[in-house]
């Protein structure tokens, strides 16, 4: 399930029916879904997940989706372990195992993401993809920084967009696009531990 649909990008931008189509909508919203996705280094949706960690020698095992609803199975070289064994921190998606699985390639199937993306995540991706077609309608091909948004009904939001903002846009670093929203996908970027 995507982080925000049509319905809802309108919703939140207060444009009805009016241009963009629904296809140019869909198609910023992919571009900076997957530009999210990409600085935040997780996917958002609910999904099964399974991955393997090679000759592990972190404890805990930090999990690449959060947060985690449901933990399948942990399993060594193909045999289950008893999932009584670990502690595992849910919201966080980490998986505590006391050292059980040092320098062993546990695999590990999972659920995790989110049934419903958290709301300023989609305020983030409703903010981006509008500035993106705004600019697009004015004849302006390239990504600029968001400097403000408004919600109909809500009201507006000036942000400080700092010489660093701009430089690093200016510089085409990978994720410049983003500007001062980093901070706010921050708190759901995935770090490693240790």
């Amino acid at each position: 399930m995507p982080i925000l649909t049509v319905a809802q990008y309108r919703a939140f931008t207060g444009q009805a029916d009016d241009p963009p189509s629904d296809a140019d909508i869909q198609l910023a919203l992919y571009r900076y879904e997957a530009l999210i996705e990409g600085y935040c280094q997780r996917e958002f949706s609910l999904a099964e997940r399974q991955e393997k960690y090679i000759d592990n020698d972190e404890d805990p095992l930090q999990l690449n989706h959060w947060p985690v609803t449901e933990v399948t199975e942990v399993s060594v070289g193909g045999t289950a372990s008893d999932l009584a064994a670990f502690t595992i921190h849910y919201a966080a998606g980490l998986i505590y195992h006391s050292g059980s699985l040092y320098y062993q390639t546990p695999t590990v199937t999972y659920t995790a993401g989110y049934q419903d993306a958290p709301y300023e995540v989609k305020v983030v991706l409703a903010t981006l993809a509008k500035g993106y077609l705004d600019g697009v309608a004015g004849g302006v091909n390239e990504i600029r920084p968001v400097s403000s948004e408004t919600v109909f009904g809500v009201g507006r939001t000036d942000y400080k967009i700092s010489a660093t903002d701009v430089a690093a846009y200016a510089a085409g670093g990978a994720y410049a696009e983003l500007g001062s929203f980093t901070s706010t996908l921050d708190k759901y970027r995935r770090v490693s531990i240790g």
